[in-house]
């Protein structure tokens, strides 16, 4: 019985609480006009249960054969895992964004990300680098939103598997004619963090990925593009619900005292 009652309350604790994710190091951006791979240094965190992102954008004409899709993503020679893709047609252009995953990448470390296109000659293509710490290893994100939309803010419902303590990540890819508008043809929310954005411009028409990320406490949330769009154009984003680390993934003070009698003493248990 008293076994079981140590059970109960690790069970009880475990599940009582999670850990907020947050961001765990600095975000870069990296692009280049006509790049299938680009090569970027990039430094890790050193937080307990890191997740890495990279967030890559792409513009290609019609002509190129299809949408130009990232093919491959590493880091210091390790594998990220495809998690999403959006794209659409915008006049001559495709337009996408896709998110890519490394669960516990290693800390403190710089090396660098790889990330391979599809097709050698896309027009623009670019992506944002970060890291989260206190996530779920085993189930880093919960289902990812879509959205694309021509030259409109939009709104999109998300679920997060967690009620509170949810971080959620949205990244954006816009292209359209802005006259030479620049950066300032796309703005964020009110209570978003940039974190990084790349951005072109070629022959009039402006290309640029943002990304930001916010805390949210609810299960159901909405989520909208920046609150102005300058020019005829489109704009795809997706948003990403980053999953916490629930508190039975960290050690629990309720252990059992037969297989750590050596660490800690606990009378009147008879251990087999």
């Amino acid at each position: 019985m008293k076994w079981a009652f140590l059970l109960f309350l690790w069970a009880s604790q475990g599940h009582a609480a999670l850990v907020t994710p947050s961001v765990d190091s600095a975000w870069i951006a990296s692009a280049s006009s006509a790049a299938q791979a680009i090569t970027t240094a990039f430094t890790t965190g050193s937080g307990s249960n890191r997740v890495m992102f990279v967030l890559p954008g792409s513009t290609t004409t019609l002509g190129h054969g299809g949408y130009n899709q990232v093919s491959s993503v590493s880091f210091n020679g390790q594998a990220f895992t495809f998690v999403s893709l959006t794209y659409a047609v915008s006049g001559s252009l495709y337009i996408g964004t896709e998110v890519w995953r490394l669960i516990n990448p290693p800390a403190s470390t710089t090396a660098n990300v790889i990330v391979n296109y599809s097709i050698a000659t896309g027009d623009q293509n670019g992506y944002v680098v970060g890291q989260y710490k206190d996530v779920d290893q085993t189930t880093p994100i919960g289902t990812v939103a879509k959205v694309a939309v021509t030259a409109s803010p939009a709104t999109v419902s998300f679920s997060s598997t967690y009620s509170s303590a949810a971080l959620v990540c949205g990244v954006d890819w816009y292209a359209g004619n802005t006259s030479g508008v620049g950066g300032s043809a796309i703005t964020f929310d009110a209570g978003l963090t940039k974190r990084a954005e790349v951005f072109f411009a070629t022959s009039g028409n402006d290309q640029a990925v943002g990304n930001r990320a916010s805390t949210q406490a609810s299960v159901s949330n909405t989520w909208g593009t920046p609150g102005a769009f300058s020019g005829a154009g489109q704009i795809v984003f997706e948003v990403v619900p980053v999953q916490p680390l629930a508190a039975d993934s960290l050690l629990s003070p309720y252990m059992n005292p037969c297989q750590q009698r050596s660490n800690f003493v606990t009378p009147k248990v008879v251990c087999p």
